[in-house]
């Protein structure tokens, strides 16, 4: 206790201010690092973030990784052990101003020993944490020696460590049919990307490396508690006069807390996941700060203030602590915000919030600002009886309501864009999800590169590491409003659960209670205590629940004639590519599919003579540079072009291939977009159909695969075509004995519409001699609609196809929301010309306002290209070399 005059006072406080209470942050990408193998025969520089590959590729040890063969030539790379080591500037200060100096690193791939100096920090084993050492020790003994301390990240090969950790005794083999082998194996015991062990879209390299930011934070622990004069707060600047005497107490407290990670929450009174809320209660925001150091310590009592922008201030709030967590809560009236859409039902709507901690609203600790919307996103999975009164199939619903209102989801899935995550720059996530809401689409749905694939045998060890992950990243991402559900795996319950029940029947019970031990025991919880507004599945795909509370999974325990969960559909059998009755009657299709070449472009972006090697459905199965899957994939297409198109007979080999590449996409858009039309239309039928999301949106490298989009970011026919049938309201035609043409509308109310029965063929017309054009024009008062389709009643490799005499004519440049020079085309003809196709040459990037569609002579069509902001290489002249295709140019040029 001291007593003390308020002028001496005013100058310590000031003091303190600028020297104590503040937080220092380095980044040590800024530094220079070094990367070297295990024998050291390989020294290069090295960058934080990055991998070993793309550092080994920087410093032109060897071609882009993504060229000709490297794939399989480059697997020594993973195979060796590698280290990062950079040497530490002048830090001497920061052990004598700082009290806690931490070491964060967000992301480390995979296996790692972290040293500084001659300390041992620890070692990590998973992909997906955030990893925190504190350093303030290992910095005062370099201090006090005199030298700048060398940090090193050692990482130990994923591809070694998997197989060793499957070959320990006692370690349990699961059985083939429940897991698949694409390269490398064993991938199932670690927690790293498990498609970096090969996927039967994409390689397998398997990288090392720091692939996230890593930062040092000095955090000072010394504050000066107590009173100030009457009338002031502690943020007014006080000037002292003689006048001002009293006593106050020291004490040392943090005052300055680093934010490591962030949980925001945002959900209705009384709500909780998976059950629709009341949209009239008030709302909550719930706001958990993860903070270093820990503020649980004696005489500290942190409060919380949450400011939204022009909306609501809470005052300061009684906060919560566990650990490192600092928790308050608000409740703001229904009526005070508006609702957040999806960009294609309303207004995204956004708020700035600003969220302050303060010890006992004294001393400002720390402030975190974010974007938040208002919304209630839910899947409802609840029961549907066989006596209600809507006609509906009774079973369990399967769909997602935004705000109360049902939603149909018009999508596709996200794979990761890169093999190696250092690349995947903001500029490619822009691109990439303009691409989606330019092609009509919403949701995505993430597939997580295997985050918890065939994870069946654990020990305690892995089930704490698995719980720390899923703990980091809920909280780090539940706040974003986009965020529509949590799904504990990617089809364990269909391919391991349900598959070991017919191969291995004696562990099927073994199987089946170490899946719910660790998606029921571990992972389950921890999403629900995390968040309240987003609901959770043990698995996707899945039959659902039986019960919610407590979850009792239903698996195989279905009324026969009822409908449960959702579905995909994997079926290489061409035969049934269109062909409706092949196709699922269900609530709800998350993966539906055929592969695709990319274009001859995408080809000639590294060495084309490497066609099979790529070619990885099905899986090579092994280390196996071609494995026998690959004459099946190839296959497939093959016999998909062949059995309903002219097959490409060109007598120049590069047009022959460009255009044999070009049939293959079509064939598969056409089978697509036809799958999508019977899923819409499921939306007025019984069976309330609301969700079609085709695999896959996007390519992970130059490859045949499922992909809507190349790697470079051009367009595949499938993504046009879906486009267009994922416009808001469309005209579907239908054959199923008669045919049947109608409207399907899906913005928030959907209807099947009344289907019209029109005549197959005019009189005296063949079915090889003609197509059936279709328009429609449709109003809700507010917005008018248009969609065309069309459709032909023979195979096109049966029509009687003649020469429609295309002209392209290039017009003047107009503006768009893309670019300020972004040129028109027109596009006519004199014949009929099915699937018409413009393709823009190398050089630049983006997409055709219409593509993939029927041109009838004397309907000219008028095309504008936007163009990616900073694509253009070539000054422009890339528009001269736009070219157009139909089905003519795959017998004659």
């Amino acid at each position: 206790m001291a007593q003390t005059h308020f002028g001496h006072m005013f100058l310590i406080l000031a003091f303190l201010a600028g020297v104590f209470a503040s937080i220092e942050v380095l980044d040590l990408g800024s530094l220079e690092w070094t990367l070297t193998n295990a024998d050291q025969s390989v020294l290069v520089p090295g960058a934080v973030p990055s991998d070993v590959h793309l550092d080994l590729f920087a410093a032109q040890v060897f071609e882009n990784p993504y060229y000709g063969s490297n794939d399989v030539n480059l697997r020594w790379i993973a195979l060796d052990n590698w280290t990062y080591s950079t040497t530490l500037p002048d830090l001497s200060t920061w052990s004598t101003c700082y009290d806690e100096v931490y070491l964060i690193f967000n992301g480390l791939d995979t296996f790692a020993t972290v040293t500084l100096g001659e300390l041992s920090l620890g070692t990590v084993s998973n992909q997906f944490r955030q990893w925190t050492f504190n350093i303030r020790n290992a910095l005062q003994s370099a201090a006090n020696s005199g030298s700048s301390p060398v940090l090193t990240v050692a990482f130990t090969s994923a591809v070694v460590q998997a197989n060793y950790l499957a070959n320990l005794p006692g370690q349990e083999i699961f059985p083939n049919a429940s897991i698949s082998w694409f390269v490398s194996g064993n991938r199932m015991y670690i927690r790293k990307k498990q498609c970096d062990f090969g996927w039967d879209w994409g390689p397998a390299y398997a990288p090392q490396g720091v692939w996230r930011p890593v930062y040092m934070v000095g955090l000072t622990s010394f504050t000066m508690n107590g009173t100030v004069p009457a009338g002031t707060s502690a943020y007014d600047e006080v000037t002292p006069n003689d006048s001002m005497n009293f006593t106050y107490e020291v004490y040392v407290q943090p005052t300055s807390l680093y934010i490591t990670n962030n949980a925001t929450d945002i959900y209705r009174f009384g709500q909780v996941p998976n059950l629709p809320p009341d949209h009239s209660a008030p709302w909550i925001v719930n706001v958990s700060l993860d903070v270093l150091p820990s503020p649980a310590i004696p005489n500290s009592s942190l409060a919380m203030m949450i400011d939204i922008e022009g909306v609501w201030n809470s005052g300061w709030l009684q906060t919560k602590i566990v650990n490192t967590s600092v928790t308050g809560s608000m409740t703001i009236p229904n009526a005070s915000v508006e609702l957040w859409w999806p960009w294609n039902l309303g207004n995204p709507r956004l708020y700035n919030i600003t969220v302050k901690l303060s010890y006992d609203t004294f001393n400002l600790a720390t402030t975190f600002k974010c974007r938040i919307g208002f919304r209630t996103i839910v899947l409802n999975m609840e029961p549907i009886l066989s006596n209600n009164t809507l006609g509906i199939t009774p079973g369990d619903a399967w769909h997602f309501e935004i705000n109360g209102h049902d939603m149909y989801a018009k999508g596709s899935n996200w794979i990761p864009p890169d093999a190696f995550w250092p690349r995947v720059t903001e500029d490619r996530y822009r691109q990439l999800l303009t691409s989606v809401v330019a092609g009509n689409q919403n949701p995505l749905r993430v597939w997580a590169g295997g985050a918890y694939q065939d994870d069946l045998c654990y020990d305690s060890d892995f089930l704490e590491n698995v719980a720390a992950e899923v703990t980091y990243n809920v909280r780090r991402i539940n706040r974003h409003p986009s965020l529509a559900l949590w799904a504990g795996n990617n089809e364990l319950e269909t391919y391991s659960v349900r598959v070991a029940e017919t191969t291995v029947p004696m562990n099927a019970s073994l199987y089946q209670s170490q899946f719910e031990k660790l998606f029921l025991g571990v992972i389950h919880p921890i999403v629900n205590a995390n968040s309240r507004s987003i609901s959770w599945i043990t698995s996707s795909t899945t039959n659902g629940y039986i019960t919610l509370n407590p979850w009792v999974q239903r698996y195989q325990n279905v009324t026969p004639g009822y409908i449960y969960g959702d579905s995909e559909l994997y079926d290489y059998d061409v035969t049934h590519s269109f062909s409706n009755q092949y196709y699922p009657v269900s609530r709800f299709v998350n993966e539906f599919t055929f592969h695709s070449m990319p274009s001859v472009y995408t080809w000639s972006e590294f060495n084309s003579s490497t066609i099979l090697s790529r070619e990885h459905h099905n899986p090579p199965d092994g280390l196996t540079r071609i494995g026998a899957g690959a004459y099946q994939g190839q296959g497939q297409m093959t016999m998909g072009v062949q059995a309903y198109y002219p097959v490409p007979s060109l007598s120049d080999p590069y047009a022959n291939f460009s255009a044999w590449c070009w049939s293959t996409q079509l064939f598969r858009a056409e089978f697509m977009a036809r799958e999508i039309h019977f899923y819409r239309r499921g939306s007025g039928l019984p069976n309330r159909c609301l969700g079609s999301l085709y695999w896959q949106l996007e390519d992970i490298w130059q490859a045949p695969s499922w992909a809507g989009i190349e790697y470079s970011g051009r367009w595949k026919v499938l993504h046009y075509a879906a486009r267009n049938v994922y416009q808001p309201v469309i005209i579907s035609p239908f054959f199923s004995g008669s045919f049947d043409v109608g409207p399907v509308n899906s913005t928030l109310v959907y209807s099947a519409g009344n289907g019209t029965d029109v005549p197959l063929l005019p009189s005296n017309t063949t079915g090889d001699n003609a197509v059936l054009s279709l328009k429609l024009t449709a109003s809700d008062g507010e917005q008018t609609y248009t969609h065309e389709n069309w459709f032909s009643p023979t195979y096109l490799n049966a029509a009687n196809l003649s020469d429609p005499q295309i002209k392209l004519t290039t017009n003047s440049r107009s503006s768009s929301f893309l670019s300020s020079s972004d040129p028109t085309f027109t596009v006519s003809a004199r014949g009929v010309a099915a699937w018409v196709f413009l393709e823009h040459p190398e050089g630049v990037l983006g997409w055709f306002s219409e593509n993939a569609f029927l041109l009838i002579p004397g309907q000219d069509r008028d095309i504008t290209f936007s163009v990616w902001p900073g694509s253009d290489s070539t000054e422009g002249t890339w528009a001269d070399g736009v070219t157009v295709r139909r089905m003519w140019n795959n017998i004659y040029m």
